[in-house]
C-alpha cells in the first residue's frame, strides 16, 4: 500500500537502526518526512560516523522536533 509508506516509515527506520542496517537508515532518513523517528536516526548515523558537527546538527533538531508536540 503505497498510502502507507510515510505512516510506516518511523517503523522501518526504527526496525532497520535496530538490526543494524545503518545503509538502509541512511536511505529512509533521506527519503521520509522529518518526524522523531528520523531525527533520532541522524543522531544515530552521525554518533555511527564520529562526526561531531553532524551530531550537533542532529540532537539540535531532534530537540525541536521533540518540542513541535509542547
Amino acid at each position: 500500500m503505497p498510502d502507507w509508506e510515510q505512516m510506516l516509515a518511523g517503523f522501518r527506520v526504527e526496525g532497520a537502526w535496530m538490526n543494524q542496517d545503518w545503509d538502509a537508515v541512511k536511505l529512509y532518513t533521506e527519503t521520509s518526512e522529518d518526524t522523531w523517528e528520523m531525527s533520532i536516526a541522524r543522531v544515530l548515523l552521525a554518533m555511527r560516523a564520529r562526526d561531531n558537527e553532524a551530531f550537533a546538527k542532529a540532537v539540535a533538531a531532534a530537540r525541536l522536533q521533540l518540542g513541535k508536540s509542547i
